[in-house]
């Protein structure tokens, strides 16, 4: 967790630097086998966009992403955001199916499920990861074009990407963590 968080206060000043250290800890790590919810963290855009630096800053302000639930004998899993303007517009136009039923506290929801297996990374094929597959269950169809992948670091720290789906390959979008 020490490797990341030093990774991600180099962003500004070495965001080349930064993103290369993130890819060598990412192939490092094995996959977990995460049960329950954990917390999230955004560690750093990584689209290549000069937009970036920008969109960490926004969501340093504000994330409604809070973390990630998971199932290891279902092999499923889901998001977990806060329930906010954006989520309930969303569900009044036709996105009822993407919640997902739970006793969270008021001003939390439980969103876009997933399905978990093991399996070769995308950027990184030598490195098996935990793939976090959402084109297999009831979401809208942006959401069924992301694809994550999780390894656990020594010490416990999950370390993740976010990649999206184009029209021929698919194009990394962050890496996150996720906490116990």
């Amino acid at each position: 967790m020490r490797q990341v968080r030093f990774a991600r206060a180099r962003l500004e000043g070495d965001r080349h630097g930064a993103i290369d250290t993130l890819s060598r800890l990412f192939r490092l790590g094995a996959p977990p086998r995460p049960d329950g919810r954990y917390e999230g963290e955004l560690v750093a855009l990584s689209t290549g966009l000069l937009s970036d630096p920008f969109f960490e800053w926004l969501t340093r302000i504000y994330l409604p992403w809070k973390g990630k639930t998971f199932d290891p004998g279902a092999s499923t899993g889901d998001n977990v955001f806060e329930d906010n303007a954006w989520s309930k517009a969303t569900e009044k136009l036709g996105w009822p199916g993407y919640r997902v039923q739970s006793d969270e506290e008021p001003g939390i929801v439980r969103v876009f499920p997933f399905r978990t297996f093991v399996a070769p990374g995308i950027e990184d094929p030598e490195t098996p990861v935990l793939k976090i597959n959402y084109a297999d269950m009831p979401n809208p169809l942006p959401v069924k074009r992301i694809v994550d992948e999780v390894v656990e670091l020594p010490g416990g720290y999950i370390l993740g990407k976010a990649h999206m789906r184009g029209l021929r390959e698919f194009r990394r979008v962050c890496f996150f963590g996720l906490i116990p």
